[in-house]
């Protein structure tokens, strides 16, 4: 139980095996390729190396997986079928992978179909918004029964304009009537801010008019690219819109035909990142005109199992040491089932480096105790082990969901342990259903009777865990050669905190 100890491995081939060594690393799964640009190498060696990769193919890889991801995001929308909350990873055996990649050009078409289909729904959506800007805009206006588009005549002008809604528009009307009585003032429509207007008026008073309605905040309104009424338009807009939706409709029908598309797509956006990640690699490694060189970071114990392989395959030189001192190393846990699951506390903050010890042996007793006696509920814990229990039986998971679901089955564990001990089933709900005729009495006390009892413990479980974490520490301090740093700074806060309990207990012990 303690952090997986790591060689360095160094590889140099032939530069036309590169990328067969490299896919063979991949499926073995146990070696992370670092960078050699990053470490300091000697002068000559520089001279006759120069960084490998290829940018150009990582980018068209980067569009490629771009434009697969938008596909499937879409055509998520129109699956129909539900997913299960637990459904199980889809496994993808070599024979459906290898169809899928030798029929790319089918799925290939189908993402180019769904880009034309969104283009075509945007260009509908733009045109659909547009026109029922236009209802929006002129609706105000319906009650209007001449043409929009007559302005003027030989002998009179025709204006449409708003004012205010707090202006008087009879006031309007009969200034109009005693100072220009060749005009005629018509109120189409009002609302709550303003109101809509029709004036008709004779050239020869134009001046007048104008002076009379700046008085009142006037302004005109252009009605410019209609013919016809209001109505008309309207109409005509509404007409549009709904062609618009028959053609949106018909358009998604022929997307979700597509929706089964969905799962090939995904097995190729997988194909395709992993193509990717070869690709990207290549950018860590060093080559010459005929050879590479890579360096990477691989489980001890598989050490010997990765050099023999590549040994066996192709003509290259394997070199594995040990890290150096003071050389850091990926990190790789390896716990038992029980300690297992707790490594996700750890990782929600930050796993430890090569030089620190795993601190999840230590910690998952402690986690393990203490939430079960927080919560301290026997019935809830029963509910967490009967639910958690269910899942991992019927369904089998990997990676941090396996770690969530296994943790809460062991805090259901201790919780259930301490809602039995301290006499907490579902809160007291038991005594109050049978008005209090049956109770059921806890194994140890009963902490609402007792609270100092409860302090007191929960006082030495405290103890003992600040004594754990500072063990742990001196024993780091021991490991590191810092022995003295090991009685300083963790010997005497034993010493003193030791000695402050049994002062405060009194009597022989304060004398101690």
């Amino acid at each position: 139980m303690s952090i997986v100890k790591m060689n360095k491995i160094s590889v140099i081939g032939l530069d036309y095996e590169k990328e067969q060594i490299i896919d063979s690393l991949m499926k073995m799964g146990v070696v992370e390729i670092i960078d050699i640009g990053q470490n300091n190498m000697s002068e000559e060696l520089e001279r006759l190396v120069i960084p490998d990769g290829d940018e150009d193919a990582v980018a068209t890889f980067e569009n490629e997986i771009s434009r697969i991801k938008t596909a499937i995001d879409y055509l998520s929308k129109y699956n129909t079928k539900k997913k299960k909350l637990f459904e199980p990873k889809r496994v993808v055996g070599p024979d459906l992978l290898n169809r899928i990649i030798n029929n790319q050009d089918r799925l290939w078409n189908v993402v180019r179909q769904l880009d034309e289909y969104e283009e075509k729904l945007s260009g509908l959506k733009a045109e659909e918004n547009r026109h029922l800007n236009l209802i929006a805009s002129i609706e105000p206006w319906r009650l209007l029964t001449i043409p929009v588009d007559i302005v003027s005549t030989k002998s009179t002008t025709v204006l449409f304009a708003t004012v205010p809604a707090a202006v008087d528009t009879g006031e309007i009307e009969q200034n109009l009537y005693e100072q220009a009585p060749e005009s005629y003032l018509e109120v189409v429509n009002r609302d709550n801010d303003q109101s809509y207007l029709l004036l008709i008026y004779h050239k020869s008073v134009e001046e007048t008019v104008s002076g009379i309605m700046k008085q009142y905040g006037f302004n005109t309104v252009n009605f410019k690219g209609l013919k016809g009424t209001v109505e008309e338009n309207i109409k005509s807009s509404s007409k549009i819109i709904d062609d618009i939706e028959r053609q949106k409709e018909e358009i998604n029908n022929s997307i979700a035909a597509l929706a089964d598309e969905k799962n090939d797509l995904q097995i190729l956006y997988d194909y395709l990142v992993v193509e990717r990640d070869k690709k990207h690699v290549l950018s860590r490694l060093v080559k010459t005109d005929k050879v590479f060189m890579l360096e990477g970071w691989l489980p001890h114990n598989e050490s010997e199992k990765v050099k023999n392989h590549i040994l066996k395959n192709w003509d290259a030189i394997v070199e594995i040491r040990e890290p150096a001192k003071n050389e850091q190393y990926p990190i790789l846990l390896k716990n038992n089932r029980f300690v297992k699951p707790f490594e996700l506390v750890t990782e929600l903050f930050s796993l430890p480096n090569s030089n620190e010890i795993d601190p999840n042996a230590f910690m998952a007793p402690f986690f393990f105790f203490f939430f079960g006696l927080m919560v301290g509920d026997a019935g809830y814990g029963l509910l967490m082990v009967l639910g958690t229990g269910i899942i991992l039986r019927k369904f089998k998971f990997e990676g941090t969901i396996d770690k969530l679901i296994k943790l809460l089955f062991y805090c259901g564990i201790s919780t259930f342990a301490w809602g039995a001990l301290l006499g907490g089933w579902f809160g007291d709900v038991v005594s109050a259903v049978t008005g209090g005729a049956y109770t059921i009495k806890p194994i140890w006390f009963n902490p609402l009777e007792d609270p100092m009892k409860l302090l007191i413990w929960s006082f030495v479980f405290g103890v003992i865990h600040l004594f754990t974490g500072m063990g742990i520490n001196a024993y780091k301090q021991i490991r590191e050669g810092k022995i003295i740093d090991a009685i300083f700074d963790t010997g005497f806060w034993y010493i003193f905190l030791i000695g402050l309990m049994l002062l405060l207990v009194g009597g022989t012990f304060a004398s101690i």
